[in-house]
């Protein structure tokens, strides 16, 4: 396929540049999350926490889907894999010295670690720009007023928090 990726009709409605002679009239329209999910079992730590930061903020911003589950866990799982690595790589050295016989330097290279950060930061830069993570992607799509009126977006964040700890609080208790 040539040229730019197409955009999803809500995007587009975001962004105000929705043209109706550019809208397929049977697009799917994915079920939206109202209620943030538990993060996958599978899931480190590290990528639970951030689980938890971008599905408040996809849910307050009306941008997660529930076919869009798996891919945010792909995104955390990323996001998680570079943290870790980076942690590695900070109490490790980030290169390996070959020597020959007599002790001096013969050449130097990237331990395996340094790549598998790299690529692990890639992807989850790739997927965040989809989701509008990044600050450069975030300024093409537009609330169009959504929440300027309802409700503060942080406000929101903060009773899907409430709501997640009552949760936990009540499985737990």
């Amino acid at each position: 396929m040539r040229g730019r990726k197409p955009l999803p009709t809500e995007i587009k409605k975001k962004k105000g540049t929705l043209q109706k002679c550019r809208t397929l009239e049977d697009e799917v329209q994915p079920e939206t999350v109202s209620e943030a999910p538990p993060a996958p079992v599978w899931l480190s730590e590290i990528g639970k926490q951030e689980w938890d930061r971008v599905i408040d903020y996809l849910i307050s911003n009306n941008l997660l889907a529930s076919c869009d589950l798996s891919i945010v866990a792909f995104y955390c799982n990323e996001v998680s894999v570079y943290i870790e690595s980076e942690q590695q790589l900070r109490q490790n050295s980030r290169m390996i010295a070959y020597k020959d016989e007599k002790g001096k330097i013969k050449h130097a290279q990237q331990v395996p670690l340094q790549i598998i950060a790299r690529k692990s930061l890639e992807s989850a830069m790739k997927i965040a720009a989809e989701f509008g993570f990044t600050p450069s992607s975030r300024t093409r799509i537009g609330t169009q007023g959504q929440n300027t009126s309802e409700q503060d977006p942080f406000t929101k964040i903060l009773e899907l928090k409430k709501q997640r700890a009552a949760k936990k609080a009540n499985a737990s208790g």
